[in-house]
């Protein structure tokens, strides 16, 4: 049994997609939600800091994180953790 089970759906939702579908075309959606958000962070009021090869964005309680410029993580994060992360 997954440990946080909505969590997927939750990230989804904040990035403005609908509930997660834990299909090939959902993850697809997902990644691009995500991608959505890095590539228009500034447009949608969103954050970004830079520490070596990690790029971290911070949009709407999402914390996500691009090494050496490709996705490694999404999760769900508040500006607290995003202002600590180095």
């Amino acid at each position: 049994m997954e440990k946080y089970p909505n969590r997927m759906s939750r990230i989804a939702m904040q990035l403005g997609e609908p509930a997660f579908d834990a299909t090939r075309a959902g993850f697809a959606r997902f990644t691009a939600a995500a991608m959505n958000v890095v590539q228009n962070y500034q447009q949608l009021g969103g954050l970004c800091k830079q520490i070596g090869q990690k790029a971290i964005y911070y949009y709407n309680d999402v914390i996500i994180i691009l090494y050496d410029g490709k996705l490694q993580t999404v999760m769900i994060g508040s500006w607290e953790t995003f202002n600590k992360m180095q």
